[in-house]
Parts: C-alpha cells; sequence; structure tokens
C-alpha cells in the first residue's frame, strides 16, 4: 500500500504546481486588468503603483481551492480507466478496497498541498505588490468565509470521486464535477430564498446536508471501485443510480429528523 501511495503522489504532485502557479497569475492578471481599466497600460513594475486591490484576489484563492478539489477527485481512477492501466491494480496483493483506500488518501494529501500552495502563492503575490505600493488591504477579511469555503471543498472533492468512476477521461470528470456542483449549490441557494427557516436552522440542515452527501458519494465511489468488472460496462451507471437513490432516501429523513429536532 505505501508503495501505491508513492506511485499515486509521484503521479498528482504537481497539480499542487499548477494551483500556486494558477494563483500566482490570477493575481497579477487581476493588477493588469484593474490598471488597464482605469485608462492606462502598465509598462513596468513601476506602474502598479497606487492600484487598488479589491477582495477578487480573496475570491481568487476560493476558486483555485475549489478547482483543486474538483481535479484531485477527479484524477482518482479517471485516467486509468481511460488507458486501460487499472488492471495492473488488480493484479496487487491487496483488496480493491484497500487500493480505493489508497488513492482516496493520496488524492486528499495532493488536495491539501494544492490549497496549501495556493495560499503560499497568494501570500507571496500579495507581498510583492505591497512592496510595489500597491494599496494595501487585509489578505483574508473574512476568516468566517474561509473555514466555509474549506468546507464546501469536501462536497466537491466527492462528487469528483464518483465522477471519475463513471467517466473515462479526467476532463469529462471534471466538467461533469463543476456542473453537478453548481447545479446542487444554486439549489442549497435557492431553498435557503424560499423557505422561511432562521439562519441557524438552515444552517445546520446545510452543513447536515453536505455531511451526508460527502459520505455518500465517498460510499458510491468505493462500492463501483471495489466492482471492478463495472468500471467499463453500463452496469456502473446502474450501479451509481441505485446506491444514490438509497443516500437520498437516507439524507432526505436525516434532513427531516434534523428540522424537527432544531424547531422543536
Amino acid at each position: 500500500m505505501k508503495s501505491l501511495f508513492v506511485k499515486e503522489w509521484r503521479e498528482h504532485w504537481l497539480l499542487a504546481v499548477f494551483a500556486a502557479i494558477l494563483m500566482a497569475l490570477m493575481f497579477f492578471g487581476t493588477l493588469a486588468f484593474q490598471r488597464a481599466s482605469s485608462g492606462i497600460q502598465p509598462s513596468s513594475w513601476s506602474d502598479f503603483s497606487n492600484t487598488a486591490v479589491s477582495d477578487t484576489a480573496v475570491s481568487e484563492l476560493y476558486f483555485v481551492w475549489l478547482l483543486s478539489a474538483a481535479l484531485c477527485g477527479s484524477y482518482m481512477v479517471a485516467p486509468e480507466v481511460g488507458n486501460g492501466t487499472l488492471q495492473f491494480l488488480s493484479a496487487l496483493p491487496i483488496s480493491r478496497k484497500a487500493v480505493w483506500w489508497t488513492k482516496l488518501a493520496s488524492a486528499l494529501a495532493v488536495h491539501a498541498l494544492s490549497m496549501a500552495a495556493a495560499v503560499c502563492a497568494y501570500l507571496a503575490s500579495y507581498i510583492i505588490a505591497m512592496q510595489l505600493n500597491v494599496q494595501s488591504y487585509e489578505p483574508f477579511p473574512d476568516k468566517q468565509v474561509i473555514s466555509t469555503i474549506l468546507a464546501i471543498t469536501l462536497p466537491v472533492f466527492a462528487v469528483a470521486t464518483v465522477a471519475t468512476m463513471l467517466l473515462d477521461r479526467v476532463i469529462s470528470a471534471l466538467m461533469a464535477t463543476v456542473c453537478f456542483s453548481i447545479l446542487g449549490f444554486m439549489g442549497v441557494n435557492m431553498v435557503d430564498q424560499l423557505t422561511e427557516w432562521n439562519s441557524g436552522t438552515f444552517n445546520y440542515c446545510a452543513w447536515t446536508l453536505c455531511s451526508l452527501w460527502v459520505l455518500s458519494c465517498l460510499d458510491s465511489s468505493c462500492r463501483i471501485f471495489v466492482r471492478g468488472e463495472t468500471l467499463k460496462t453500463p452496469k456502473r451507471y446502474v450501479l451509481i443510480f441505485h446506491n444514490c437513490s438509497i443516500d437520498v432516501v437516507v439524507i432526505l429523513a436525516s434532513l427531516v429528523v434534523a428540522y424537527y429536532w432544531i424547531v422543536n
């Protein structure tokens, strides 16, 4: 298992480098855009002086975190299914469930490294911007938002672990994860607007839903992977539908119990 973990780490650690580079490019791209929108084209580093930096940079950091979650989850199995190399894992003297857990641990480790690399790139860019006399601002204005975004990365990652089992290409799994995650967040926001729940009740139910959804997706991903013969056949879609149907019933029942428990 250790050798498999190291193999997965070596194949995917460059995702952290990608996250850091993307963060730096987006940060200074924002500076350049803001300067250009003021009517003055920057010709040197000194032209960035007195350019105001908004909360856009912090939003870019959140975006990189969420993209990292989707990428790390999508790279978990899809490349090996598409390339046909998954059969070599079956020859290992360990169970399929152990292989899945090892892949999951490696993907989470790379995701954590990617988030840390993005933060380091963000802070380094921020320090450079301050040295260039860019108007100072609070690098992390809202600590509660940071904790919320960190928590949201887990459902995105969990959805990606299912998409990587159903699709044979990383880009397909990534796009499916992004689309499904956007629909999920839009649905939660719609429920928030249509209901008359107070913020405490809604937050409690939302966090309960996210937690159960993460467990549901990971359970479905594990079941599909353990039944390895379904990874290249339409049976995997039947299997995921069956698992998700059961999980949705459990989640809805749990939400009803949670709602009445907190209200009463």
